[in-house]
């Protein structure tokens, strides 16, 4: 029996695999191969933040706000690709340390935004310069088109993989029950 695995309506992208046990092998050696590559970068960006006294996470919000600007504490979750508790544990480390500010939003009186200080500004361009290290070792392994495809793979795997808003109830699939003897 063929088994067709719809992989991205968006792209018309079609997989065509021999059977359902190949399918789910392929989606966990990809799963395991993305949780490798994460933890090996994570691991080699903390190596570059370390002399700073600051992590990966902190680097992704200091270099977000420096990028996009301002923003509130739940659109730095969205942007960082993070979670509401660690986002607020960062900005108050981060407040406490002379790099962000957080001010009352013009109109919504509940919402605060973040922003960096002179400081922030600083250590996060220092930052990137010091581990561009790190980006030239992960540019280096592919050829200009292949990093561009592979960029293209990661963006589709991240929009389909995005947390679901509060409000979207998440569909589980059935898992048998074990039956013990």
């Amino acid at each position: 029996m063929l088994f067709l695995l719809t992989v991205c309506h968006v792209y018309n992208c079609i997989v065509y695999v021999t059977s359902r046990f190949a399918a789910q092998q392929l989606g966990h050696q990809l799963a395991m191969h993305l949780r490798a590559a994460h933890a090996h970068l994570r691991r080699h960006s903390n190596l570059a933040f370390g002399p700073f006294g600051m992590t990966a996470d902190q680097y992704v919000l200091l270099t977000v706000l420096e990028e996009q600007g301002e923003a509130t504490q739940q659109e730095l979750v969205r942007r960082c690709y993070s979670d509401t508790a660690t986002i607020g544990t960062m900005v108050s480390l981060l407040q406490a340390k002379g790099f962000v500010t957080r001010m009352p939003h013009p109109q919504d009186g509940r919402a605060l935004r973040v922003s960096l200080t002179p400081q922030g500004v600083r250590l996060a361009r220092h930052m990137r310069r010091s581990s561009a290290w790190v980006r030239s070792e992960l540019v280096a392994l592919f050829s200009e088109k292949e990093l561009r495809t592979l960029i293209e793979f990661l963006a589709r795997v991240a929009g389909a993989m995005h947390p679901p808003r509060r409000t979207q109830k998440i569909s589980q699939p059935r898992i048998p029950k074990l039956i013990s003897k």
